[in-house]
């Protein structure tokens, strides 16, 4: 009973009342700033880029820049792996959808296979 009383309460309110029309004006006066400067990859993005990668990586053939080369190389294997899992997976619900059993398990042998390297990537990315 009670509950149904304050839930009338609170139908019968304002916005106002709950203070939701202030917070919604206040936020509507901060102002913007402009997007024109930020975000821009330009001269100037590339010169930073190089002053940050001298300080991160001191020596080419050190151990930094083989993490760095390691570390893309797994990014870029584990891209080309999730386009191949989504391949995997569509392949096997289109087996599911027409009913092919014969075909079912032989994806799933695939996704099983797929799950080896897999997981070995992602285990080096943690790792790295």
């Amino acid at each position: 009973m009670g509950a149904v009383a304050i839930i009338a309460l609170l139908w019968g309110s304002t916005s106002e009342d709950r203070g939701m029309k202030s917070a919604y004006k206040r936020n509507m006066d901060i102002k913007v700033k402009s997007k024109r400067n930020s975000g821009n990859v330009d001269k100037a993005f590339f010169d930073k880029l190089k002053k940050f990668i001298a300080v991160v990586v001191p020596d080419k053939g050190g151990r930094e820049a083989k993490y760095l080369v390691i570390l893309g190389l797994l990014v870029i294997l584990r891209t080309y792996m999730s386009i191949l899992l989504s391949d995997i997976n569509g392949k096997l619900v289109k087996s599911i959808v027409k009913q092919d059993f014969k075909k079912f398990l032989h994806k799933i042998l695939n996704l099983l296979l797929f799950s080896i390297p897999s997981s070995a990537v992602n285990s080096g990315l943690d790792y790295f």
